[in-house]
């Protein structure tokens, strides 16, 4: 496991988890993992932390969180920067010729009805799904995020008309909290696209093909499919 992630912390007045970047040094925290107190460390130096007073029996959660913890984490960052109304633009390399391909969520998304849901159950070929983290205007569904650690979500599991982002739980831990306090977060998401400039060469060369070529060229491929 990663060493000194920016984990959050619970406000013990309102008890709800807050981020490094978000939490104030006016607010007292304690630890979600033994309920001690921590304190607020936002210097100029080592990116926004929390960390626990000197105890005989320390506690590792900031030091050594366990893969939940850091799944959970970067859920609640997600809420954070959705709940905060930041924009988040989510860069990604196309597989196929490496172009950076651009997209997110920009402020014309934010309302006073938009909200973000940890753990939102939605519907996706008759079955239900759950989303880590969704966006919701109202009841409407506008993004999902979905938060990599280990396995990546499947894209067959994920509806085409609604956008949604795969993102790596470590790097947007400590992006966030490293960044400066802004409007404006840069998050590299991690699904496999390609850009519009490949699907439209691919779809041009799909529609130069001959009848007798792309059936040859689909039997090809359902061999595959089939073993």
């Amino acid at each position: 496991m990663s060493n000194h992630l920016s984990m959050g912390a619970i406000n013990k007045l309102t008890n709800e988890r807050e981020i490094p970047r978000f939490a104030s040094k006016a607010n007292k925290y304690k630890c979600p993992g033994c309920d001690n107190d921590v304190q607020l460390k936002q210097g100029k130096i080592r990116s926004h932390h929390f960390a626990h007073n000197k105890s005989e029996n320390p506690c590792n959660y900031y030091n050594h969180p366990g893969e939940s913890e850091i799944h959970k984490e970067a859920k609640h960052v997600i809420k954070t920067l959705i709940d905060n109304k930041k924009e988040m633009m989510f860069v990604r390399l196309c597989e196929e010729c490496d172009d950076t391909i651009e997209g997110g969520v920009s402020h014309q998304y934010y309302n006073d009805y938009t909200r973000g849901v940890i753990e939102y159950n939605f519907k996706h070929n008759n079955k239900n799904k759950f989303a880590d983290v969704a966006m919701l205007d109202g009841n409407n569904l506008e993004f999902i995020f979905e938060i990599y650690y280990k396995h990546k979500t499947n894209e067959c599991d994920r509806p085409d008309n609604i956008d949604w982002f795969e993102i790596n739980a470590i790097n947007l831990i400590n992006n966030v909290n490293n960044q400066e306090h802004t409007d404006h977060y840069v998050i590299q998401c991690m699904r496999n696209m390609k850009c519009y400039k490949c699907v439209e060469r691919n779809r041009q060369k799909i529609a130069s093909m001959s009848n007798k070529e792309y059936m040859k060229q689909m039997l090809f491929m359902f061999q595959f499919m089939w073993i």
